[in-house]
C-alpha cells in the first residue's frame, strides 16, 4: 500500500495544526497545576508525537489482513481508554474545575481548520469524500461553535444549558466522524465498497490525525463535562449553604 500523494504545503499546514494543538495542553496543565506539571506534560507529549510518527514510518497501523481487531484499533482503542481514564479521574475533575470555560471551548476551535484541511486532502484524492464536510462529516460545526462560544465566554457568562448542548453535539459529531473513518478504512470493518478507502492515517505525519487531534477533541469534551459537573456541584453547595 502506497501513501496517498499530498501537496507539501498541505502537509506542513497539517503539521503546524498538530503542534499548535499539542502545545495547548501544557498551557492548560500549567493553568491548573503549575509549571512542573506543565513541563512533564510537554515532555510526555513530545515523546507521544515521536511514537505517533514512528507508527506511520513503520506502517504499524496498516491492516495486513482481515483479522479482528484491525491493527489501528489496537492502538486507537487503548489510547482512547487512557484519555477517558485521565479525564474522568479525580485529577481530571480538579484539572477541569480550575480551567476557565473559555479555554475549554476555544480548545475545540481547532476542528474548524482541521475540517478545511481534510476537505483539501479529499480534493487532492488523499482522503475519501465521505470523511469531509462535502460528505457525511459535519464536525466543522464543532469548531465554529467552539470558537463562537469561547469568544462569548471571554466577555460574558454563557448559559449553562448552551454549554451542555454544545458538549453533547460536539461529542456526537466526534463519534460520527470516527465511525465513518473506521468504516472507510480497509480491513474487516470496511463498508461502502464503492467509495474510496481511508488509508492516509496509516502514514506519517497523518497518523497524528486520529492519535493526537481526535484524542485532543475527546479529552476536551470529557474535561468540559467535568467542568459542568463541578459547576453544578458548586451551585448545589451554594443552595445548601444558603
Amino acid at each position: 500500500m502506497l501513501a496517498p500523494a499530498v501537496r507539501p504545503e498541505t502537509t506542513w499546514a497539517f503539521c503546524a495544526l498538530v503542534l499548535v494543538v499539542a502545545a495547548a495542553w501544557p498551557l492548560l496543565v500549567h493553568r491548573s497545576f503549575g509549571r512542573r506539571a506543565a513541563v512533564a506534560t510537554a515532555a510526555g507529549l513530545a515523546l507521544w508525537l515521536g511514537v505517533v510518527w514512528q507508527l506511520g514510518v513503520l506502517r504499524w497501523l496498516m491492516p495486513l489482513d482481515d483479522s479482528l481487531p484491525p491493527a489501528f484499533a489496537k492502538v486507537l482503542v487503548p489510547t482512547a481508554l487512557a484519555i477517558l481514564a485521565v479525564g474522568l479521574s479525580p485529577v481530571g475533575r480538579r484539572w477541569a474545575a480550575r480551567l476557565p470555560l473559555a479555554a475549554l471551548l476555544l480548545l475545540q476551535s481547532f476542528r474548524l481548520p482541521l475540517e478545511l484541511l481534510m476537505a483539501d486532502l479529499a480534493a487532492q484524492g488523499a482522503l475519501p469524500p465521505q470523511l469531509t464536510l462535502h460528505g457525511w462529516n459535519w464536525d466543522i460545526a464543532s469548531g465554529i461553535l467552539g470558537l463562537a462560544l469561547g469568544v462569548w465566554a471571554l466577555r460574558w457568562p454563557v448559559p449553562r444549558a448552551l454549554v451542555y448542548g454544545y458538549n453533547a453535539l460536539g461529542s456526537a459529531l466526534l463519534v460520527t466522524v470516527v465511525t465513518i473513518a473506521v468504516r472507510s478504512a480497509p480491513g474487516p470493518l470496511a463498508a461502502w465498497p464503492d467509495l474510496p478507502r481511508n488509508t492516509l492515517v496509516f502514514f506519517e505525519p497523518f497518523t497524528a490525525l486520529p492519535l493526537v487531534l481526535v484524542m485532543s477533541a475527546l479529552l476536551g469534551h470529557v474535561l468540559l463535562g467535568q467542568w459542568l459537573a463541578a459547576q453544578r456541584k458548586r451551585g448545589e453547595g451554594d443552595r445548601a449553604g444558603g
